[in-house]
């Protein structure tokens, strides 16, 4: 498994806040920094002043060739990418910026990465302020949501699709159908910090690609909660 890296986007001019990119499944056009340009120049243009970094792992090559187009098969193998890469390289990698105050956007698979690493951290070694997540492949129902929670300072937002296609076909056959994404349906956990938000009707309005097209509409989504500029 090639090891993730933290790479600079922008520097800010709020040296003590950052921003953490984090791709979803087999989106490669989100694999090389450049990609991310309209990404941060809309996040300028909303008010965000600090440094945006990409968190880049391996979310979408296999070194096993007949895995290489989307499948079942080749989405186990991610999916256990991203919860390893969680797991062993979360907390190495925002102890990069550890002196900063930390927020993110996740997407796909890339949540699941961000799930397992924040209940692997030690939450008084970090500033994590709010998590927005895009799309969630991971159980709404884990009952460790609540923890998530607890181990950052703001919110967390969940953004959700229910007409995702790949949440949809490829997570539940992966998944055998026994549960639902977050990225489809909102987390099962009353909690005060963790917010809902059905872009089902949006997604259709706009015809927009129904499981990467977050990243198109990145500034109405995140002005439609008045973030990052929250009062």
């Amino acid at each position: 498994m090639e090891k993730p890296e933290l790479i600079l986007l922008t520097e800010g001019t709020d040296q003590h806040k950052v921003l953490l990119l984090i791709n979803g499944y087999t989106s490669d056009k989100y694999s090389h920094p450049t990609a991310f340009v309209p990404e941060v120049k809309a996040l300028q243009s909303i008010g965000w002043q600090g440094a945006i970094y990409l968190l880049w792992w391996n979310a979408s090559r296999s070194s096993a060739p007949l895995y290489r187009t989307i499948t079942p098969a080749h989405w186990q193998i991610v999916k256990q990418r991203a919860e390893r890469t969680g797991i062993d390289y979360f907390a190495e990698i925002i102890n990069q910026v550890k002196d900063k105050e930390i927020s993110i956007i996740a997407h796909s698979l890339g949540v699941r990465l961000v799930y397992y690493g924040l209940l692997n951290i030690t939450p008084s070694d970090f500033s994590i302020r709010d998590v927005i997540l895009f799309g969630g492949a991971i159980r709404r129902n884990k009952r460790e949501w609540p923890v998530v929670a607890q181990n950052i300072q703001g919110r967390l937002y969940n953004f959700y699709n229910r007409d995702d296609s790949v949440l949809n076909f490829i997570y539940k056959v992966a998944e055998f159908r026994t549960h639902s994404p977050c990225g489809q349906k909102p987390i099962e956990v009353d909690n005060p910090n963790i917010y809902n938000i059905n872009l089902t009707g949006v997604f259709k309005k706009r015809k927009i690609d129904n499981h990467t097209g977050y990243w198109t509409i990145l500034t109405d989504i995140l002005q439609s909660e008045k973030w990052p500029n929250i009062e």
